[in-house]
């Protein structure tokens, strides 16, 4: 069974939601891993977007949060400002689940700048709704590939805290737990003391590898976890729903 590392992303990311939970999923990687978690794993799940959808079950890929196929079959369609104040500064919200272009070793990411903010290599899209789910879920789960100019010992801008210094001028914007875990295409991190530890690894992947692809001086835990491949299921279901591979690139 052949497949490549973004699908090991998705499906680990699946496996790291809890039965029940309401889900704030951003668009692209997010919110397919969230439809692989509903489908096969946590049919209970609410995943909501910031568009408004509440209870979305999508059948192909959104490309973006006003995307029509957020609302096929879903409970309910609201407003933003509903979203936001009601599910989400209302501490309703069990997990956000946040892709970005960079994130460090305390799960700060950034989607603002490459480079210097002033004078940037590279400006992207920023927050949108980032910095609020990250600031007012409960947790946050973070999925992105892995290099190292991606997981970085300091992020170039902070779009959305992670694990912040326990500062009262921090700590009082900031109502949720931090980060859950990191899923890359090369294994799953937790956090130990605010820190992402690596506690397992993609069949084919060494912690050599990680550590090549890490910027900062990686931690591992004692037994590093052999995280299980995604079934044919899984896979022909994904790939159902960006059959051109514009998230999921190419096979093998």
């Amino acid at each position: 069974m052949e497949y490549n590392g973004i699908e090991m992303l998705l499906v680990q990311a699946a496996r790291q939601v809890k039965k029940g939970e309401l889900v704030f999923a951003g668009v692209g990687l997010p919110i397919i891993a969230m439809a692989v978690a509903k489908k096969f794993y946590f049919s209970d799940i609410t995943i909501i977007c910031e568009s408004g959808i509440v209870d979305t079950t999508p059948t192909r890929l959104a490309m973006s949060i006003a995307d029509p196929s957020l609302a096929m079959n879903c409970t309910a369609i609201m407003t933003p400002g509903e979203i936001f104040s009601y599910f989400l500064q209302g501490g309703r919200v069990d997990v956000g689940v946040l892709g970005g272009a960079q994130v460090d070793r305390f799960g700060n990411v950034n989607s603002t700048v490459i480079g210097p903010y002033e004078k940037p290599k590279l400006r992207m899209p920023g927050s949108g709704g980032a910095c609020e789910i990250a600031s007012n879920a409960k947790e946050i789960m973070l999925v992105m590939p892995q290099s190292k100019r991606r997981f970085m010992e300091k992020v170039d801008f902070i779009t959305s805290p992670g694990h912040m210094p326990d500062k009262p001028e921090v700590k009082k914007s900031i109502r949720g737990r931090g980060p859950r875990c990191i899923v890359s295409d090369l294994g799953l991190f937790e956090f130990e003391d605010r820190e992402a530890i690596l506690t397992g690894i993609f069949e084919g992947i060494t912690a050599e590898r990680v550590k090549e692809n890490t910027s900062w001086e990686l931690r591992c835990t004692r037994e590093l976890k052999k995280l299980q491949p995604p079934c044919q299921a899984e896979l022909d279901f994904i790939r159902s729903l960006d059959p051109r591979g514009i998230f999921l690139g190419k096979v093998g």
